[in-house]
């Protein structure tokens, strides 16, 4: 069977190689037949306008009116028997605009040999005849070559039509370099409103001007052709988005109207008014062609007044030489007037309203020099002035110019509601203090255990800019709290960083401002102005301004609101003094001002004693005099009821009347940090169950913390989220404190804290607390009732830098507990004294990182390390002996992080000392 199958094989593949040879054999050259119609070739015909041919043809009915109205073509020939073909063929073309360039027939197959056109005629779509022609004389025959395709040319009567592009252009001719008197008829607006354009234009020859209407216009600003291209003249126009067709000759402009977005009309004007520019144009065939629409510009118009009075304000305060520094433009920027009149508004820090006039200028990081000019008067809607701001931050003006706070770029002023309004006010407010004051700051470790429960408080806003590993890596490092608390100054006192000297009398007439800042500038004196005219005026800076000789008026204000008046007592002996800046405040509260104030700061002016007049103001709710020398406040009769008060980094030793200096149910926040106190003063008392924010007492001379005599046994003291005691020298915590506070963090490090009374933690607020902060302390041991049940929702607690033996048992009972800090614990002879690592640490399940660096841990073994609490430092303890088999394997996969040293002794976990 086998043999069988191998002797047919062969035979197929035998049969195989004879038919590949056979095949092969076949492939030589050979004569094919030509399979082309030898008899016939192919015509095709192209329609073009006669106006593009030499002769014309005779047309049998009136010229076509557009190319494009064909669709069909008939065309009759006479062959050289004289018999006659009439074929109809279809027109074709990219678009109808393309169609007045020409049309292409469909070929038309024919008999080889000689042919005449005798005529042509044209159809519409519906088969409609539109026009009937003859051939040019010299274009009648044609010659069909077999297998070949030959054009010819019918050349048809159309009225010739172009295009026309319109663009909108400035007449200036009798703008001069000052304003003067010759006015518009009508509304006023500016070139840039305008977004369509409706123009009638009149052709040579006829009597009807032609309408066009709708054209929707595009505004640009671009250098000027004027065949110079160093000069850098800018001008702009406004261009017609659309060509418009128009019967070839040459027309005239005869009116036109203008209309803005919302078409509103603008303008319209027609060639019987006086101010009424003429335009000539021509159109081609086919051609396009410009057509230019002039609109009058007009000095008197009130935006253009406000760009002259621009152009003084530059030239009087040393324009020439302003370099900006700052965020928004470009650094080294300056203002440009090479440019038309009606743009030079558009320079960096003006923005204006739509119909152009000047809403908000901002010379701030431009180093102005000089005294404001009488022109600043002119913008009379104006809504923001800002001549420097708190925020300046560069180099003085006896260099290059300074910074400034960074605000929108655009041309066009953003209206702002007064839920604006209220937002900027709460900026300013966060911005300002966050520059100058930050309370004392909770350990990072607390801030950790806050940021895994999704909590903030701002005595951790410090570490808002890290990261929550970058976070966890900050609790095994030693910080010093007054470095995170300390905020840089935003400007020198002192240091100017504008040269402004003066503002004119006529800056009262400005009656829209609503927003004006003059700062860090030598300015003296405000000419005699009577702000009594800023009656719209809410938002007022004077800030860093130590040489005013003498003070504006602010009584008169009705709408103020905001009102920070810093840095503007100094030793120079002109210039005004404490008595002046609380004699103004007296004013205030006896004017319009004082039943519209609400937000005062008061900074470095040396005031000594606190202005009693500030109960006088009805809706005053954030007051900041920190950073003076005041010694006592005085009592306020029950009348001062602010909701942040802001005393820090005064002398204050006393506070007369503390339970009526103000309303404790309305405070939420107040700092009393660096300061003179040497007890917690009774500011607090909840009455309406009110809770505060923060109240800081930090750095203080507080020694002893005791309630008073009539809150009994269990009368609530303060009702607070972060009470702060930082910084001061109380030895024994308060045993009743718990009874009388409820708080949420409470920040006692550096307090020279020696013991926590046991009966301290059962108490009827513990349940509120959430972290405790006790670092740089003298503790040795917590109380015993410092358990789950008394505080069961603890999630932070620092300890570090204590003199504890041993981690308390009834931290690690807490189950809630998140972080715990432990480091740099030492004996009262220096020498480290917690050994022993916690036995039971690796059972909590809620722990997450534990800190205990810069101990004296002996041994950890197998079984004591649980992967959950998954950051841990062991750093610095020179004699530790650490098993790390039971987290080895999530270390080298990166979920666990152990913060050491690998000059220690680490078994198990080779990879940990590579």
């Amino acid at each position: 069977m086998r043999q069988k199958i191998e002797n047919y094989i062969k035979c197929l593949g035998a049969a195989l190689l004879t038919a590949a040879v056979a095949l092969l054999s076949g492939c030589v050259d050979e004569e094919l037949p030509d399979n082309r119609d030898l008899d016939y070739g192919y015509v095709q015909f192209r329609l073009l306008k006669e106006i593009q041919a030499s002769p014309a043809s005779k047309a049998e009915v009136p010229e076509l009116d557009y190319l494009s109205d064909a669709s069909k073509v008939k065309v009759t020939l006479q062959g050289a028997g004289g018999q006659l073909i009439s074929q109809t063929l279809v027109l074709s073309a990219a678009d109808k605009e393309a169609a007045e360039f020409g049309l292409r027939s469909d070929k038309l197959r024919l008999l080889a040999g000689e042919y005449t056109i005798a005529s042509f005629t044209l159809y519409d779509g519906t088969d409609e005849s539109l026009y009937s022609g003859m051939p040019d004389s010299g274009n009648q025959s044609l010659t069909v070559v077999p297998g070949g395709l030959v054009s010819s040319d019918l050349h048809v009567s159309v009225t010739p039509r172009g295009k026309v592009r319109f663009t909108i252009v400035k007449d200036m001719d009798g703008l001069t370099s000052a304003p003067q008197t010759k006015a518009r008829e009508g509304e006023e607006y500016i070139f840039e409103q305008i977004a369509k354009l409706d123009v009638s234009v009149l052709r040579e020859g006829t009597v009807d001007p032609v309408e066009i209407t709708g054209l929707e216009c595009s505004f640009s600003i671009h250098f000027e052709d004027n065949g110079d291209e160093t000069d850098g003249y800018q001008t702009s126009t406004v261009s017609c988005d659309s060509l418009v067709a128009l019967e070839a000759g040459k027309y005239t402009v005869v009116s036109y109207q203008v209309y803005d977005e919302d078409d509103q009309l603008l303008e319209a004007i027609d060639s019987n008014d006086d101010d009424f520019t003429e335009s000539a144009f021509t159109v081609g065939d086919n051609m396009t062609a410009d057509a230019k629409v002039y609109v009058t510009l007009y000095e008197s118009d009130a935006y253009l007044i406000d760009n002259y009075a621009l152009k003084k304000i530059w030239d009087a305060l040393g324009g020439p030489e302003w370099s900006y520094r700052g965020q928004t433009y470009n650094t080294g920027c300056n203002w440009d007037f090479n440019k038309d009149p009606d743009l030079w508004s558009y320079q960096p820090g003006v923005q204006v309203h739509p119909n152009g006039r000047v809403a908000y200028l901002d010379l701030s990081g431009f180093g102005i020099k000089g005294h404001m000019p009488k022109e600043i008067g002119n913008l009379s809607e104006l809504i923001e002035l800002y001549l420097g701001t708190h925020s300046d931050n560069a180099v003085s003006v006896g260099g290059s110019s300074m910074g400034a706070s960074a605000r929108q770029a655009s041309h066009f002023y953003t209206p702002k509601s007064a839920a604006d309004r209220e937002a900027e006010r709460k900026g300013y407010k966060d911005e300002y203090i966050s520059s100058r004051y930050q309370q004392y700051q909770m350990s990072p470790i607390c801030a950790l255990s806050l940021r895994l429960h999704g909590l903030t408080s701002p005595a951790a806003s410090s570490y808002d800019g890290l990261t929550t590993e970058e976070l966890f890596a900050a609790g095994a490092k030693d910080i010093d709290r007054k470095d995170l608390s300390a905020k840089p100054m935003d400007v020198a006192p002192g240091v100017m960083y504008n040269g402004l000297l003066s503002l004119p009398a006529e800056i009262g007439n400005l009656k829209r401002l609503e927003k004006l800042s003059i700062a860090n500038s030598p300015i003296e004196s405000f000419g005699g102005a009577d702000f009594s005219g800023l009656e719209n005026l809410t938002d007022l800076e004077i800030y860093n301004c130590p040489d005013i000789k003498e003070f504006p008026d602010l009584s008169t204000l009705p709408k103020l609101t905001t009102l920070n008046l810093s840095y503007i007592v100094s030793d120079n002996p002109e210039s005004i003094k404490e008595d002046d800046v609380r004699d103004a405040i007296a004013k205030m509260s006896t004017g319009a001002a004082s039943r519209s104030l609400q937000m005062f700061y008061c900074n470095n002016n040396g005031l000594t004693v606190f202005p009693k007049a500030l109960g006088d103001f009805a809706d005053l709710a954030m007051v900041d005099f920190s950073s003076n020398e005041i010694t006592s406040l005085p009592d306020m009769e029950g009348k001062f009821d602010p909701s942040e008060l802001y005393l820090q980094n005064n002398k204050i030793e006393s506070i007369e009347n503390e339970r009526n200096f103000c309303d404790a149910d309305i405070l939420t926040t107040i700092s009393l940090a660096n300061n003179r106190l040497d007890h917690v003063p009774d500011l607090f008392r909840p009455l309406a169950g009110i809770q505060m924010s923060s109240i800081d007492l930090s750095y203080n001379r507080i020694t002893e913390f005791t309630f008073p005599a009539d809150l009994g046994a269990d009368g609530d003291f303060a009702y607070v989220v972060t009470f702060n005691l930082g910084g001061n020298s109380i030895k024994t915590f308060p045993k009743d404190f718990f009874n009388h506070c409820e708080v949420s963090y409470i920040i006692m490090s550096d307090c020279d804290l020696e013991e926590i009374p046991e009966g301290t933690f059962n108490a009827k607020y513990t349940e509120t607390l959430i972290s405790i902060d006790m670092q740089f302390n003298r503790l040795k041991e917590f109380p015993i009732d410092f358990n789950a049940t008394s505080v069961p929702y603890l999630y932070g607690v620092d300890v570090s830098s204590n003199a504890f033996t041993d981690v308390p048992v009834g931290f690690l009972s807490c189950r809630g507990l998140t972080v715990l800090g432990f480091r740099g614990q030492r004996a009262d002879s220096g020498e480290r004294c917690f050994r022993t690592w916690p036995s039971l640490l690796y059972q909590h399940t809620g722990l997450r990182a534990f800190y205990a660096g810069s101990n004296d841990i002996r041994t950890v073994s197998a079984g004591q390390l649980s992967p959950t609490i998954f950051h841990v430092e062991i750093a610095d303890n020179p004699n530790i002996y650490f098993d790390a088999s039971d987290i080895c394997q999530a270390w080298m996969q990166g979920e666990y992080n152990l913060y050491y040293d690998k000059s220690q002794n680490i078994i198990n976990c080779e990879a940990m000392l590579q």
